[in-house]
């Protein structure tokens, strides 16, 4: 057995004459002699085939002409044969090759799940650009006719369509840069969401008496990826910005909006006269419900006579 190795051995010189000195002994290779102390050898053999040589030495360091061979065979330990090894480096192949297979799959997965995401979201932008957009040319074009046929018979009445008309031209190039900005995500600063929300803010509030401060923080601009929720979190603000110009005789309107743990926080507030929240107030509080449901999220408004508070909470993947 690989593991009863260490034996040992007592010998006894002969010798008549009374001139024996000492034994000597040799492992495998008959060239190194060592001297015996006493008659006991204890020895560790190697795994495989061993063989002892032993002889005697008298008082004249004369060597015997006698020598005893004495033949071991170890057992090689399961560990040290080539089998195993071999076993070894074909196991470890295998779970490299494991390892790495899992790798790339799970890459793939992802590629084609964000392959699969965006198809999603491009959907989605198609059925806006063919109900809303879609809809406002229907608009545009009828407008148009309309303001022909009275441009030779109502002047006044001509001119009231056309305002309508560069209005509602105004409305569509807003939403088309829109839908292309959200399709953009990227560092660039004037690509961000915070970018995007202070430019319509100071295009909206910046005529007015309003007062206004936006908070945007910085990691979100990079952080969210998510073409429909880019444009979702702009056109929420967008609206509440909007409506406190037309409607809220504010002094004062703050925007924050912000990462807690795994959430989005959007919070607007103004401290204008308020409104009564049970009546509709055109089809914008509408709109920014409905766009928070888009993106599983909760939406609240509060509003009294000391101002408006609009809260919209969001899961960062919708």
């Amino acid at each position: 057995m690989h593991n009863q190795n260490n034996i040992t051995l007592q010998f006894a010189g002969i010798e008549l004459g009374g001139h024996f000195k000492n034994l000597q002994y040799a492992l495998n290779d008959k060239t190194k002699y060592n001297n015996l102390v006493g008659n006991t050898l204890n020895i560790q053999l190697a795994s495989g085939e061993n063989a002892i040589y032993v002889r005697a030495v008298d008082v004249n360091n004369q060597l015997s002409k006698a020598t005893i061979k004495l033949h071991f065979f170890i057992e090689t330990p399961f560990y040290k044969t080539r089998w195993f090894w071999t076993l070894i480096a074909i196991t470890i192949t295998a779970i490299v090759f494991w390892i790495y297979n899992r790798n790339r799959l799970a890459k793939q997965k992802i590629a084609f799940q964000q392959q699969l995401a965006l198809a999603e979201q491009r959907t989605k932008i198609t059925a806006d650009l063919h109900d809303d957009i879609g809809a406002s040319l229907s608009s545009l074009q009828l407008n148009s006719a309309i303001a022909n046929q009275l441009m030779s018979k109502d002047t006044k009445k001509a001119q009231l369509i056309l305002s309508k008309i560069e209005n509602q031209s105004k409305n569509l190039a807003d939403k088309i840069g829109d839908i292309i900005w959200s399709m953009k995500p990227g560092k660039d600063e004037f690509m961000t969401i915070s970018s995007r929300i202070k430019t319509f803010a100071n295009d909206i509030l910046g005529s007015t008496t309003i007062n206004y401060k936006i908070e945007v923080h910085e990691k979100l601009n990079t952080l969210i990826q998510d073409i429909t929720l880019r444009k979702n979190l702009v056109l929420i603000a967008k609206e509440a910005i909007n409506n406190c110009a037309k409607y809220s005789q504010a002094r004062q309107l703050n925007l924050t909006l912000k990462l807690v743990d795994t959430k989005i926080e959007l919070t607007i507030t103004d401290d204008g006269i308020g409104f009564d929240t049970d009546q509709q107030l055109g089809n914008g509080l509408a709109n920014m419900r409905k766009r928070t449901q888009e993106l599983n999220g909760i939406f609240n408004i509060n509003s009294s006579k000391n101002g408006t508070k609009i809260s919209v909470v969001i899961p960062l993947v919708p």
